[in-house]
């Protein structure tokens, strides 16, 4: 267990992975707040812990229940920033009257089996929350040999994406620069009659602490990114495995606040599926290694 306000030194190590866990650890250091870059907000339990729950039912156990318990090990994680990456969690096995039903993955090729063993058949009709659908996509994109450069690593490529950086610098890189539009919206130099386009990364989106600096649901406090990260060990090798669950952005009609003017919601799923599939501004992949799943 990290404590609250220790350095935790992998985090200072990858600058990177600590945009991932943004608000629970320091990004910088701060000589004005005496703080170091890495230091925790909120105490953390540390990788490679193993940990086992116990179920207990009058009834008979639900095969949904095994296989909701299989989809939170192979493709989810515990605790805040849980769709950034942080607190994944990889189930090793699961055993039923003292004999074992399930055992983990042997290679990715087994994983990936696993994953369409759980989504199975699924609804073609977009669905109105965060579900499982025709429209899903799981992707294998990179690898590493321990779970901190895997999140670095993306973490990295999510920012030369997204940012538009300071000087055109992202952590000392040329930023990739994507969203024009949206810079100029937060600098004032365009009428705000939009909102930002990276909307689909999640909501709230804020460029500042004032008000007419924050894009958000006109009716709702948030909303979750549909774009979920999850750090995943088979054998030696660390994954990292993107999920995309494409549903109803908002409920039907509801507009988006950007900077205090309620603008029109439009979604463009598109932006996603680019980061997952494109190429950098230099003509590279952004993800070299990357294999779909699903």
């Amino acid at each position: 267990m990290t404590e609250v306000g220790a350095v935790h030194q992998q985090f200072q190590r990858y600058d990177a992975s600590r945009y991932l866990g943004y608000g629970l650890m320091e990004a910088f250091a701060s000589k004005k707040k005496n703080t170091q870059a890495g230091q925790l907000n909120r105490s953390c339990i540390n990788e490679e812990q193993i940990f086992s729950v116990t179920i207990a039912s009058r009834n008979p156990i639900k095969s949904s229940l095994i296989d909701s318990i299989v989809a939170l090990g192979l493709l989810g994680g515990l605790g805040s920033r849980v769709r950034h990456g942080m607190g994944s969690v990889v189930l090793e096995s699961i055993s039923k009257d003292g004999q074992s039903i399930w055992e983990a993955p042997a290679d990715i090729k087994a994983y990936q089996q696993m994953l369409k063993g759980i989504v199975g058949s699924v609804a073609t009709k977009l669905p109105p929350f965060s579900a499982f659908s025709a429209s899903t996509r799981i992707d294998s994109l990179l690898t590493a040999s321990n779970p901190y450069n895997v999140l670095a690593d993306f973490g990295n490529r999510i920012l030369l994406y997204r940012s538009w950086g300071r000087d055109g610098k992202v952590l000392g890189q040329t930023s990739e620069k994507r969203f024009k539009p949206d810079h100029d919206w937060s600098k004032f130099d365009r009428p705000r009659d939009f909102h930002p386009r990276r909307v689909v990364f999640g909501l709230p989106h804020n460029y500042g602490p004032k008000a007419n600096m924050s894009v958000k649901p006109a009716e709702h406090d948030r909303r979750s990114s549909p774009l979920l990260f999850h750090v995943h060990k088979i054998g030696s090798e660390y994954y990292g495995i993107s999920l995309l669950l494409e549903s109803d952005f908002l409920p039907a009609g509801e507009k988006i606040d950007a900077g205090g003017k309620d603008v029109p919601a439009n979604i463009e799923w598109s932006i996603l599926h680019d980061f997952l599939d494109g190429n950098d501004k230099q003509g590279n992949s952004r993800f070299a290694q990357r294999e779909p799943l699903l």
